[in-house]
This record gives C-alpha cells, structure tokens and sequence, in this order.
C-alpha cells in the first residue's frame, strides 16, 4: 500500500467516524428536544392542547437504532478488513466485508431518513396540534 493510499483510508476512517457521530447526534439531540420541550409545557399546565409529538419521537428513536446498527456494521466492516490481511483468510473471509459495509451504508441512510421524518413529523405536529390530553391546570 503506498503512503498516498494510506492516508486516503485514513481520512475516509475519519469522516466515517464524524458520520457516525452526526446520526447519533441528530436523533439523539432531537428526542432530548422533543422532550425538554413536554417537560415544559407539562410544568407550565396551561390547560392548552399539547401536540401529539409521539411520531416524532419515534422517528428518532428508529434513527437511534439505526445508528447502533450502523457502529456495530462498521466495527464488523473493519474487522473482516483486518482479518483479510492475514495469509490464511479464505475468499469467503476477504468478500465478507463488503456485506457489512453496504449494511453500515444503508443504516446510515436510514438514520438520515428517520431524522428527516421525524423533524417533518414534529413540523407537522405544531402546526395543527392534535389533542394528546390538555395538561391540567394545577389546582
């Protein structure tokens, strides 16, 4: 492998890393949102109808999963690659890996696609609140 081709494996490491990170950050932060946001609303207890957010979080609960599946392709992507180095990996081995690659690609894809639906759900949700329950005003 030339130093050129090493440092090009490196940095598509690298941006799959932060790749990984931006789909668990994304959803992640988003449900942590969705629900600071009925923490406030429930300890206002205006009496108002609440948005019925429970699609959106969903979405980026799946986009979570996604995201774990997505850590554990790439960890097993990286494995096989590691594994075909040595002298006695069969061809079963050295074709293995990019099965898991295209898994990690295409839960990543999916991770995107649930963040995108559920912030289009959340949007969606605002816009005409549906009736969950009205919080109660304390009494």
């Amino acid at each position: 492998m030339t130093p050129h081709q090493q440092e090009t494996y490196k940095s598509m490491v690298a941006i799959s890393i932060e790749a990984i990170k931006f789909s668990a950050l994304a959803n992640g932060g988003a449900a942590v949102a969705l629900l600071a946001y009925l923490g406030n609303v429930h300890g206002k207890a205006t009496g108002q109808p609440v948005a019925d957010l429970s699609t959106a979080m969903g979405w980026f609960a799946g986009g979570l999963l996604c995201s774990g599946a997505l850590i554990a392709s790439a960890y097993l992507t990286q494995l096989l690659i590691f594994r075909e180095t040595f002298k006695d990996s069969t061809p079963r081995i050295r074709a293995g890996h990019k099965y898991f690659l295209w898994a990690a690609c295409g839960f990543f894809a999916l991770s995107l696609g649930s963040f995108g639906a559920g912030a289009g759900s959340a949007v969606m949700a605002w816009s005409a609140p549906a009736v969950v329950a009205p919080v109660a005003a304390p009494k």
